[in-house]
């Protein structure tokens, strides 16, 4: 609510205001609650002052980050505004040695600005980046990368369906489903279940390609009401 908004601003500021070790991280929280409270330029303002002294590498990608959303707040349709939001998200990909969640993150937030400026080759550029890397079981944080992997692959789906490119989405999708189907065996699961509507044909289409076979009745109570189509598949 706006009177906790007023709260956590003010405890931000307090904490911001002396020379401890809590004070570069509470002005980060403060810019990123000003963001929230819709003033977009004043948590710029704030952000540039932080950003013109040293900061260790973590609140500086994080205060570029907070940034570069709020560019995109103060009018997210005008193409100035934009540009410099997407600078940003580049200044980051250029920080040497870049950890790989917050190069998912801000390759996912350029896609999405330049999704915004209607270029969705440049979109799907970035987002093809992060799906050359799949999550694998030596990663640090697998259901984070999955979960950007999987936001990415989506993501591109529907531009490639906006560019008519039907070939190139339907490979995708069978990619992203082969690769869910391949994770739940090495999970231990031995059937995969799915609930959908038989007004999406294209997708019965795919799971029927896939190997899923339609059975009679629901296993168990989803909640899914309107999905009277049920399918099941051996892993």
């Amino acid at each position: 609510t706006g009177n906790t908004l007023k709260a956590a601003l003010n405890i931000f500021k307090t904490l911001g205001a002396g020379d401890t070790p809590f004070a570069q991280p509470a002005r980060i929280e403060e810019a990123s609650v000003l963001l929230r409270m819709g003033k977009a330029d004043q948590c710029i303002a704030a952000l540039e002052n932080l950003l013109s002294s040293p900061l260790p590498r973590y609140m500086r990608l994080l205060a570029l980050s907070i940034q570069a959303d709020a560019w995109v707040a103060k009018e997210d349709t005008h193409s100035d505004t934009l540009r410099k939001a997407i600078n940003l998200c580049t200044e980051i990909l250029d920080t040497p040695n870049l950890g790989l969640a917050w190069k998912f993150k801000a390759l996912t937030q350029r896609a999405q600005f330049y999704e915004r400026m209607n270029e969705q080759k440049k979109a799907l550029d970035d987002y093809a980046s992060i799906l050359a890397h799949t999550p694998s079981g030596s990663s640090a944080n697998k259901r984070r990368d999955w979960h950007w992997f999987y936001n990415a692959g989506f993501a591109s789906i529907r531009l490639l369906g906006q560019l008519q490119d039907w070939d190139g989405a339907l490979a995708l999708a069978k990619k992203l489903a082969q690769l869910a189907l391949d994770h739940a065996r090495t999970q231990g699961f031995t059937r995969c279940y799915l609930e959908t509507t038989a007004f999406l044909k294209e997708a019965i289409g795919l799971y029927e390609h896939l190997g899923f076979e339609h059975i009679d009745a629901p296993l168990g109570c989803t909640g899914h009401v309107d999905c009277e189509v049920r399918m099941l598949k051996s892993l």
